[in-house]
């Protein structure tokens, strides 16, 4: 019989070995940055960056910079200190250049010394165009600017918001800014009733454009506004009667010529204006207070309406005082330093 064959013993398995896990490497502190505080920009030159980068943008024709813009900054240094020689409180940076289509146009900034800093304080230009958006910009990075004029600035896209007296401009504008003059632009939309809180505008000059709506109530709050020239407008309604019961000055001047589709009555309470009123070419009828009689312009002779107040003699006297007023000082002096109301 054959013999079984013996099964060869198993080999014994040899357990796994743990695997040993490694170290883990030790985590670098990320390293302290300190910031360095920013360098607040030299005036001077924040003032050139500003009018360098608004400039093209605000007098602009067919979406191009004016060409005099162009011209202005190739011809100028760029440092204002080389725009006012030593010594001098204020100086004219100009550029003019004749276009045989339309004749000479002008831009210049005005710059003066203050607390030894050069400040640019005035903005001028003629026969622009013009893009109003960029003028808030252009007046809060100028932060001594005191008048802005464009004259004639006509060449500029009626149908665009750029032809609109912008309603953030009083808040851009630094204290300095007094003067607004804006004649011949073709400017359409209205007085905006947010200048009403502008309390450091003294004159706005609007003459010969496009400008609708009335005259905002609002406006009777702005204190040293003391120039409103807004002839040949297409301004509408009414005289406010709150500009005589609000705080702008007494000695305001006010402009209305030819703005046809005013109509109504002058309020008596604009009786405490002494500054010119011309109303000529509007449908203003009725009466005119007392205080307007002798610095009043209108399309007829204006007729009191103190005509039955039993104080007529003396409201003419008053009326005869302020006429001799307006006579050289060497004329009347004695009688009229004595003249009071009482």
């Amino acid at each position: 019989p054959a013999t079984a064959k013996t099964p060869a013993p198993a080999a014994p398995k040899t357990p796994a070995t743990a695997k040993t896990p490694a170290p883990a490497a030790p985590k670098t502190p990320a390293p302290i940055v300190t910031k360095t505080p920013a360098v607040s920009k030299d005036p001077q030159v924040a003032q050139y960056d500003a009018i360098k980068q608004i400039l093209p943008k605000l007098f602009t024709i067919n979406g191009r910079p004016w060409q005099l813009v162009e011209g202005f900054f190739r011809e100028s240094p760029t440092s204002l200190a080389d725009w006012i020689p030593a010594g001098i409180p204020s100086a004219t940076q100009d550029y003019s250049e004749f276009v045989p289509t339309r004749g000479q146009g002008y831009i210049s900034l005005t710059v003066a010394r203050i607390n030894d800093t050069i400040y640019i304080t005035e903005v001028y230009a003629y026969d622009a165009g013009l893009d109003l958006q960029q003028l808030p910009k252009l007046v809060q990075a100028l932060p001594q600017i005191t008048s802005f004029t464009c004259s004639n600035c006509l060449r500029n896209n009626k149908d665009t918001a750029g032809s609109v007296l912008p309603t953030d401009l009083p808040i851009a504008a630094p204290s300095t800014f007094k003067m607004l003059s804006l004649g011949g632009c073709k400017l359409t939309g209205s007085l905006p009733d947010s200048w009403g809180s502008w309390n450091t505008i003294e004159q706005i000059w609007v003459w010969d454009n496009q400008i609708t709506g009335s005259v905002p109530d609002s406006w009777g709050n702005m204190k040293n506004l003391r120039v409103l020239y807004a002839e040949e407008n297409e301004l509408t309604g009414s005289l406010p009667d709150s500009w005589g019961k609000g705080s702008i000055l007494d000695h305001l001047a006010v402009y209305l010529h030819k703005n046809h589709k005013i109509t109504g009555n002058i309020p008596l309470s604009w009786g405490r204006f002494t500054g010119v009123l011309d109303v000529s070419g509007t449908n203003i009828t009725g009466c005119v207070p007392d205080g307007l009689i002798s610095t009043i312009i209108m399309d007829s002779s204006p007729e009191s309406c103190s005509i039955n107040d039993p104080n007529r003699e003396l409201t003419a006297l008053k009326n005869i005082r302020n006429i001799l007023r307006s006579i050289p000082r060497a004329q009347n002096t004695n009688v009229l330093e004595s003249w009071t109301d009482n």
